[in-house]
């Protein structure tokens, strides 16, 4: 019989390996360096407030002396106010309060109709679950046996039906092409010719293929245009967008770029920043009591400075585009020149990701107007004169072919390549439907006008 042997070695071997090992110091550095104004200035109130050695510095605050004044005045002057004017001033503030409104919501103007129309509780209940499925589209694309599989089809059927009535016309469809055929039926026109190509032909219709349908219904294409321009085109595409309500954040720009008789003047942002200070009450304290605080200061210390260190770096970031875009910055020109994230950092003497830190979710104001820092980051090709073009230009380059094109005839995506290739910018086919699409500019077949 055949044995089996184990033999275990123990031996020592050394490796030599390279680790990035981040300190928490650091990782605080690059997380100050990543944030916008607004962001970087809410992150500071928390670590001041937490951190027991620092204080607000209100010395800095422009408006303060013009605040105590306006305080000191509207105490002087609420001592002299007599009864009647205290109601005046209460009759004018619950006036202005009863002026205050906000947007009525989809959900909200759907159920003042359903509560008018659905008499039992039964009927409402339903109808309330199917209008908060609606997306803001004001489409209804959950299959009703997963809204409610208790509830019998025949019944949800029946108050859907009823909801699809409400107004906006259009309202509570399944997709867009029954929510069109709501709103002819709603406007009579279900024997109409626009509710047949809606109908039967809407494939071809949003495809924007004329002939086709013309051949079919066998009419002409100025017959078919007519009808679809006097007819389809006035209906809503989005029944819910009228009540969406998308609030957008304001945008804050981290640098200020001005041109000053010739000369640039960079501003970095730091009016929404608090301005904080080390607490003087540390300078009387003890050895012992010093170590126990010691960690507190140094962290202030180190907060002060990685502030600063991010405004040198958007300085630097900001003379830099000076440089290399002043023509676009200014105005003067609309196109940049291509200019990658290494570059810039060789040129800074500086890491890629301290720039790809610094630049993220920040924007810069110029003459030019209000731009992403990122945006300014483009790769380029190389013309046959040797002149590199970014890709910012080729893109309005294609937004103007398609602007000033025959629309009768409208270009391809070869064509554009070829009238590319023709100003010596090497273009590939796959390039510009990319580009395209980026844009959101439909393709030749559903741009084309027919005649």
């Amino acid at each position: 019989m055949d044995t089996l042997s184990i033999k275990q070695n123990a031996s020592i071997s050394t490796k030599q390996s390279q680790h990035l090992l981040l300190s928490l110091a650091m990782q605080q550095a690059f997380h100050v360096l990543q944030m916008p104004v607004l962001e970087l200035a809410e992150w500071l109130h928390l670590e001041i407030e937490q951190n027991p050695l620092l204080e607000i510095d209100h010395s800095h605050d422009k408006n303060r002396e013009a605040l105590d004044e306006f305080c000191q005045e509207s105490a002087d002057y609420s001592e002299y106010t007599d009864r009647a004017t205290e109601e005046f001033e209460k009759k004018r503030k619950a006036y202005q309060e009863s002026l205050l409104t906000y947007p009525t919501s989809l959900y909200e103007h759907l159920m003042v109709q359903a509560r008018f129309t659905f008499e039992t509780k039964e009927e409402l209940n339903i109808a309330e679950l199917l209008i908060g499925h609606l997306d803001k589209q004001g489409f209804l694309t959950t299959p009703l046996n997963e809204i409610a599989p208790e509830i019998d089809s025949q019944e949800i059927s029946r108050i859907l039906s009823i909801l699809q009535t409400f107004d906006p016309p259009g309202i509570a469809a399944f997709d867009l092409r029954s929510s069109l055929l709501q709103q002819l039926r709603l406007k009579e026109r279900q024997h109409s010719l626009a509710y047949t190509i809606v109908q039967e032909h809407f494939d071809n219709l949003i495809h924007n293929r004329l002939p086709i349908i013309a051949k079919q219904l066998k009419l002409s294409i100025p017959e078919i245009q007519e009808i679809v321009t006097a007819e389809i085109s006035p209906l809503d595409i989005h029944p819910g967008y009228q009540f969406y309500e998308e609030y957008a954040c304001p945008l804050i720009p981290d640098i200020h770029l001005d041109c000053r008789e010739g000369e640039w003047v960079i501003t970095v942002n730091h009016g929404p920043l608090p301005h904080f200070r080390i607490s003087s009450f540390t300078q009387g304290l003890q050895e012992q009591e010093k170590v126990f605080v010691r960690r507190y200061l140094a962290n202030g210390e180190w907060l002060k400075k990685i502030v600063h260190r991010r405004q040198d770096t958007l300085r630097c970031i900001a003379t830099y585009l000076i440089k290399k875009q002043a023509l676009f910055l200014s105005g003067e020109q609309k196109t940049l020149h291509p200019m990658t994230i290494q570059e810039m950092a060789n040129a800074l003497q500086m890491h890629e990701s301290t720039i790809a830190r610094a630049v993220s979710n920040k924007h810069i104001s110029c003459p030019q107007g209000m731009f992403s820092l990122r945006s300014f980051f483009t790769h380029g090709v190389t013309c046959q004169n040797g002149q590199k073009v970014s890709n910012h230009t080729l893109r309005q380059l294609l937004a103007q072919f398609v602007e000033n094109e025959d629309k009768i005839r409208p270009l391809s995506d070869d064509a554009i390549a070829h009238q590319f290739k023709k100003m010596g910018i090497p273009c590939a086919r796959r390039t510009v439907a990319k580009y395209r699409q980026h844009m959101r500019i439909a393709p030749a077949a559903r741009r084309r006008k027919w005649s």
